[in-house]
């Protein structure tokens, strides 16, 4: 499947894998509860994977996924802070995804 351009991404068709994905990703599984000390240590990780592993950083929509290149840090840091969510209020992963609702068109990590 061939990459478009698009005016300020990329986009092309999902594929029958990207659908599953997308598909088992509005199921609620239960999470481990996350320990705070290593947010820092995850954030950077979860940075590098978005430089090394793009596909990561794809939004799905109805029938296609779409990319945004990555220009410079302030927008590594954004795109971080927009998928990479801590959840200090929850209690237990019951009580998170008691009120967790899918929102956002790209993966998140909470």
């Amino acid at each position: 499947m061939a990459w478009l351009h698009e005016s300020n991404h990329w986009a092309r068709p999902l594929d029958c894998h990207e659908k599953l994905f997308q598909f088992t990703g509005g199921m609620r599984k239960p999470l481990e509860h996350l320990d705070l000390d290593l947010v820092t240590r995850l954030q950077a990780a979860c940075k590098a994977l978005r430089m090394n592993y793009p596909d990561i950083a794809t939004e799905l929509h109805e029938n296609e996924k779409r990319y945004h290149p990555i220009s410079d840090e302030a927008q590594l840091d954004a795109w971080c802070k927009s998928t990479f969510c801590i959840e200090a209020t929850a209690q237990s992963s019951d009580e998170l995804l008691s009120e967790f609702r899918v929102s956002a068109p790209h993966a998140t990590c909470h």
